[in-house]
């Protein structure tokens, strides 16, 4: 009996997908791989002052998609450093990113930043709640954090202004929710737009959005307007 032209031809083309199955998979891991040790290299660099090092280390990973990137790119932004322009719109931008990826220390950053306001940035007390609210929900540190923050914001503003944030804060649920449907079920969304640097420089204490207090982890106590 002679072999079937037929499942030969059938043999070459299973070859050929499992081929570049395998070859995609390969490049993904090496990718992902590479992202991970800019991250590691941007972290060390930080927590040894070298900043421009960092900014050009998770710059990388961050265009990537690493949520851990992304908040270090916010990180930057927010501080005004590395040479950069303290810039909470840009803070936000990455931040917003990491976020997106389950990141609860940056719903925490984002709440204060808001609160807070900078140039060009003006600030929101119910946007600073609608991400205490989203914080306070995760576990940690820093759902810790957003409950105490969420509590001092509950001081000073009206019910009506706190149902605005907690409505804010289940729409953005939904729509991430949504936004990681299958892509066979979800719209997808429009690419995210990174705002314009800003060419003010950073003036005060940085890492803390009150440029006139110390410099402090710990949301500061926050009387009635």
């Amino acid at each position: 009996m002679t072999d079937c032209p037929i499942r030969h031809g059938v043999n070459r083309v299973v070859y050929r997908a499992a081929t570049h199955v395998v070859f995609v998979l390969s490049l993904v891991l090496f990718t992902g791989a590479f992202a991970k040790a800019d991250v590691a290299a941007g972290q060390k660099a930080f927590d040894s002052g070298n900043y421009e090092k960092a900014m050009s280390e998770w710059q990388g990973a961050a265009d990537k998609g690493d949520p851990e990137a992304e908040f270090g790119l916010g990180s930057l932004y927010e501080q005004g450093l590395g040479g950069l322009a303290q810039d909470y719109k840009r803070a936000g931008f990455w931040y917003s990113k990491a976020a997106d990826q389950g990141n609860t220390e940056a719903l925490y950053r984002l709440a204060l930043i808001w609160a807070a306001g900078g140039v060009n940035f003006p600030p929101d007390l119910i946007e600073a709640y609608k991400w205490a609210v989203l914080a306070a929900k995760s576990n940690g540190v820093w759902g810790t954090a957003g409950a105490d923050l969420e509590s001092q914001l509950d001081k000073v503003l009206s019910s009506s202004e706190r149902e605005a944030g907690k409505d804010r804060a289940a729409k953005w649920t939904e729509a991430l929710t949504k936004k990681n449907e299958p892509a066979a079920t979800a719209a997808t969304p429009a690419p995210a737009t990174e705002p314009a640097h800003s060419t003010v420089k950073a003036t005060g204490c940085p890492g803390w959005p009150f440029p006139t207090l110390p410099c402090t982890q710990e949301f500061p106590a926050l009387h009635g307007h």
